[in-house]
């Protein structure tokens, strides 16, 4: 169905060859460009010729071949949340969850309905080749995933909010992780 295996790659074709990356998921993806961790490909197409090609180790294919690959990405749905709101106080708990979500800026990289940008960032984590600007994977479906950042650094979003602090500016307490764990489960 599209999505992805959790494990990761070197895709060599990244310009980081020799640091293995998370496979991405699919679902999703066919709107959420640009491509490849550090967002170098604009066109779905250019991306999927450069895995192919170099990733894959495989054969050319025609154009058509190629349009239609295009066509059945862009055709695969973003991955359901993780876990809607169950009533009413949990939709408060969502709700106070986003607030903090968009008082620390996270939609400044994380951003529309697609839960990503255009551009790449510096998280704070570097690649085995040092590369540290990646572009933000969208956050749809991210309690679903099993390993976070390029690197599946953080295992679950727990640890990405507590252990990594992933660009709050401040510690959080015990309530705000709760509800800003609960709002990216929501997504």
């Amino acid at each position: 169905d599209g999505h992805t295996n959790g494990m990761m790659a070197d895709t060599l074709s990244d310009g980081g060859e020799g640091a293995p990356k998370r496979i991405l998921s699919l679902r999703g993806a066919g709107q959420t460009g640009p491509w490849a961790w550090i967002g170098d490909k604009t066109e779905l197409k250019d991306q999927i010729h450069q895995t192919l090609q170099l990733t894959m180790q495989g054969r050319n294919l025609s154009e058509d071949q190629v349009h239609d690959l295009v066509s059945y990405i862009r055709s695969l749905p973003a991955p359901p949340p993780y876990l809607p709101a169950r009533s009413a106080e949990d939709d408060n708990l969502i709700m106070q969850g986003r607030v903090l979500f968009e008082s620390f800026q996270c939609n400044d990289c994380h951003q529309g309905s697609t839960r990503t940008s255009t551009e790449s960032y510096d998280v704070g984590l570097s690649d085995a080749r040092g590369n540290d600007q990646f572009n933000p994977p969208s956050l749809l479906g991210v309690g679903h995933r099993t390993g976070l950042f390029h690197d599946k650094t953080a295992v679950s979003l727990d640890e990405l909010v507590n252990k990594y602090r992933h660009q709050t500016p401040r510690e959080l307490t015990s309530n705000e992780s709760t509800a800003l764990i609960r709002y990216l489960q929501s997504l």
